[in-house]
């Protein structure tokens, strides 16, 4: 079998990564952090994760100053994810894919997009960690009365991420479907003698707006809330947290024993207007109280019975800068095991590593695409929710 198959599997391997580079979107937006050596599921990859610096004051002295000290943090990102898709070959497609050097099958291409699709989705399932928001629940974005009021969604989002000190270099935008087709009819995006851009209409592009690129993806993810009943609210007094990473706060109030907060619920908490996200579920007890892990830090100091409120279900259209997610990957090994033959290639654009598995069944050959990655969200400061 290697001898009649080997080229053939590293021609297929790479008209396949043509499909995954034009599939799999995320990778192309986000941190991408790969290993040159091969990983099995659950080991990790390190990923570096910029951090704010301070400044100091200065007293002129004969002796010079002791230099601060430069440490890079590093995260560990697990590749937890690996998912494989497989196919059989037709003797007359075999042959077609050696002589056509454009043909792929499309039973073939379709295998790769639904591994890119995962990986998209994969991406975007960290959104429950980003605490900015902006929008309305349930309302498409771009979609308000009056054209003014429509297109501050993109403004809006663009000063959320300016207010939680996100840089302004690489911002990107995704919106599913629907809020792309308002936005396409929003006269402030497609008339040119308003956007000075001539390309929405003709390309059904939105093209760069308020310091975003806009892109549409499918996977985009609906955030479906919890339901706490009854009239929750802080149990207690609280300091305000000594950093802006995460904190916990005891509520009361629930619906006893049903009320549930879901993980990436945002809520806000009266007397000040910063939303806060849930990173993990919390169901009441029979009290009908619970504490919820939630970020960023409480920006304030709370004295108790503040009342709680949570945001709608809603979809998760995100503006972000690329350090705000991350995606690690790494290649498998590509030696040959008994009956099969595997080979592997790293796109350069996506980062992504294919896989090819090749192997002799019962008066059959079974042809099978893998892939592994992880994800996480590093920084989510860096990233917004366009509520639709």
């Amino acid at each position: 079998m290697p001898n009649t198959l080997t080229p053939l599997i590293h021609t297929i391997l790479a008209r396949g990564l043509r499909v995954l580079r034009e599939s799999a979107l995320m990778p192309q937006v986000v941190n991408l952090e790969y290993s040159l050596s091969p990983k099995q599921k659950g080991q990790t990859i390190d990923v570096p994760v910029t951090k704010r610096s301070s400044t100091y004051d200065i007293s002129p002295s004969h002796q010079d100053k002791q230099p601060s000290e430069s440490v890079v943090e590093y995260v560990p990102v697990t590749l937890d994810q690996w998912k494989g898709a497989d196919f059989y070959l037709t003797d007359a497609e075999r042959t077609r894919i050696q002589k056509d050097e454009t043909f792929l099958p499309l039973t073939i291409q379709e295998k790769v997009r639904a591994l890119a699709n995962d990986v998209n989705a994969d991406v975007l399932s960290k959104y429950y960690k980003v605490y900015g928001f902006v929008g309305t629940p349930g309302a498409t974005p771009f979609s308000n009365a009056t054209d003014r009021t429509a297109a501050k969604d993109g403004s809006m989002l663009a000063a959320k991420l300016d207010a939680q000190l996100a840089t302004r270099i690489g911002r990107v935008a995704l919106i599913d479907t629907n809020a792309e087709a308002e936005a396409l009819a929003l006269p402030y995006f497609a008339h040119a003698e308003k956007s000075a851009d001539p390309n929405v209409i003709r390309l059904a592009s939105i093209g760069q707006k308020f310091g975003f690129d806009w892109l549409v993806e499918n996977a985009i993810p609906t955030h479906t809330a919890g339901s706490p009943g009854a009239s929750p609210a802080v149990d207690g007094a609280h300091a305000a947290a000594a950093n802006d990473l995460t904190d916990t706060l005891a509520v009361s109030g629930m619906t006893v024993t049903t009320g549930t907060f879901k993980q990436g619920d945002i809520i806000t908490i009266a007397g000040h207007t910063q939303t806060y996200t849930v990173l993990a579920d919390a169901t009441a007890d029979g009290s009908g109280d619970a504490t919820l892990t939630i970020a960023p830090g409480l920006q304030v100091a709370l004295a108790g019975s503040e009342a709680i409120t949570l945001k709608a279900s809603h979809v998760v259209n995100l503006g972000f800068t690329r350090e705000a997610f991350a995606l690690v990957t790494a290649p498998f090994e590509s030696d040959s095991m008994g009956n099969a033959e595997i080979a592997s290639m790293r796109d350069p654009v996506t980062g992504l590593v294919l896989r090819l598995e090749v192997k002799r069944q019962y008066k059959q050959t079974k042809w099978e695409f893998d892939i592994l990655w992880g994800s996480a969200c590093l920084r989510p400061e860096f990233a917004a929710r366009l509520a639709g």
